[in-house]
């Protein structure tokens, strides 16, 4: 009985000693991988060192050597210069992202744009703790939709109709319309036009059922450069269907100028116009007050508050020229001016030009969001840093690292309802972060080569077209439309 017994015991010790002999020999060749492939990293890193040479590029694939020029223009169509090698790191660096996203796009994701849109309707209170999950699902599982190309609205145009790419792109709140001012390919001229977001019949493949077509009318602007618009400056039924922009003199002789325009006129003639002659004041960006029906604009050294009707004229000092502008959104009575110094906020009630708070920034602000509980500023700096700042305590709480600028004025954009803050750096490419908890999202690559020139304009929406529930990117590319959705 105990031979009996004793037997089952040791045929488990002897397979407790085999399963423990097989995990020896699984960590012994999964370290034996490991350290080749490290042998073998280091052997690449030891390679591309022994062919480097101070002032050459090694060519691998033609195996040879180039010389480096120092001067970035050459009439060699072979020469290599820092400013090819930048551009060809650059397009390497896209295309290992584009395959990334091929590669994810495969994998179907479980979420369906029916969770999506009950993600965003606030009437639906279970889904609150799954919603940052569902979000960040979402995002991850975008991709482009359609692309189109956007034609003049008029024939016979010429050289004014040939779109280079969009210097500034805005969405109106409902969806309907885009507006942008783009640059010419043939002419310094800038051409401003609205196009409307319409419905198209849906396809198989396509989630985003949207195009856009020129509307309106076109203006073109010759001798003055058009620096910031907004939304606003009309009456009626619609005060949103004008814009409000500012424009410098290129040639420093003329005026700078704020201008009302109601684009969605059949005709030149027909269409309303307010011009306010601001002088040799420069005028680099602009805000509107729909409630007050007044404007403001951000010059060098000052912000000034002028009134429609009467045009009569306010001035606060901000010792640094303004970048950007932005009024309270329940009061109107506070107005938000980022400087070269900071965020420099005035209350408009106050007989004193002095702000009543400053938030001090390292770089220049190029943007600014105030939420809707008016409690939290989010700004961005030409340096690419992202701040939130905690209006009641008077400092930064947060930051949403991961951008990328050096010294253009990019502007970001904020959906509370989704939770979700974007923007294009310097780069061209497009990040997305989670609003609460700051987390990057997801990383979109340009559609072409990233250059300083042609930085991508992003905008998003939950309702292109009117239509609730259509939720995606708009991208605008040289003369091109891009649809990014599920």
């Amino acid at each position: 009985m105990d031979e009996k017994s004793s037997r089952p015991r040791q045929n488990y010790i002897k397979a407790a000693e085999k399963a423990k002999k097989s995990r020896k020999r699984r960590k012994h060749t999964q370290s034996k991988s490991e350290s080749n492939q490290k042998q073998s990293a280091t052997s690449t890193t030891s390679e591309d060192d022994d062919f480097e040479i101070p002032g050459y590029y090694y060519d691998r694939v033609k195996k040879k050597y180039f010389k480096i020029l120092a001067y970035q223009h050459s009439h060699s169509a072979n020469a290599i210069t820092q400013k090819k090698l930048k551009i060809k790191q650059d397009e390497e660096k896209r295309q290992s992202f584009l395959v990334i996203d091929r590669k994810h796009n495969k994998i179907q994701g479980a979420l369906s744009k029916n969770i999506v849109y009950h993600v965003n309707d606030r009437q639906l209170k279970g889904l609150s703790e799954e919603k940052p999950t569902l979000i960040k699902s979402m995002m991850q599982n975008w991709k482009m939709r359609g692309k189109q190309r956007v034609s003049s609205s008029v024939d016979g145009e010429g050289e004014y109709s040939r779109l280079e790419h969009p210097l500034f792109m805005l969405a109106s709140p409902s969806g309907h319309h885009l507006m942008c001012v783009w640059s010419l390919t043939t002419s310094v001229v800038q051409r401003m036009q609205m196009l409307k977001v319409e419905e198209k019949q849906q396809s198989v493949s396509e989630s985003l059922p949207i195009k856009v077509k020129p509307h309106g009318v076109a203006i073109l602007q010759a001798s003055n450069k058009v620096t910031d618009l907004c939304w606003g400056g009309g009456g009626g039924e619609d005060p949103l269907n004008s814009i409000l922009y500012t424009t410098i003199c290129m040639l420093g002789t003329g005026s700078s100028m704020a201008l009302i325009r109601c684009l969605d006129s059949d005709s030149y003639n027909s269409m309303q116009c307010v011009d306010f002659n601001l002088g040799f004041k420069s005028a680099w960006t602009c805000a509107w007050d729909q409630t007050n029906k007044r404007f403001s604009i951000g010059s060098d050294k000052a912000s000034y508050l002028m009134d429609v009707e009467t045009r009569y004229m306010l001035e606060f000092k901000t010792k640094s020229r303004v970048y950007t502008q932005l009024f309270s959104s329940q009061t109107k009575q506070v107005l938000f001016s980022g400087t070269a110094l900071g965020v420099w906020i005035h209350d408009l009630r106050s007989r004193s030009v002095d702000p009543v708070t400053k938030y001090h920034h390292k770089s220049c602000v190029s943007g600014l969001y105030l939420k809707q509980d008016e409690n939290y500023l989010i700004t961005s700096e030409f340096s690419g840093k992202i701040r939130l700042w905690d209006m009641r305590m008077n400092k930064c709480v947060c930051k949403y690292s991961g951008n990328s600028n050096g010294y253009t004025k990019l502007p970001f954009y904020v959906d509370e309802s989704l939770g979700i803050l974007h923007t294009v750096g310097q780069d061209s490419y497009t990040r997305i972060w989670d609003l609460q908890s700051t987390e990057l999202m997801r990383t979109i690559a340009p559609p072409y080569t990233p250059s300083i020139d042609t930085i991508p304009r992003v905008l998003y929406s939950d309702s292109w077209g009117g239509i609730h529930g259509n939720y995606g990117f708009i991208m605008g590319a040289k003369d091109k439309i891009q649809y990014y959705g599920m």
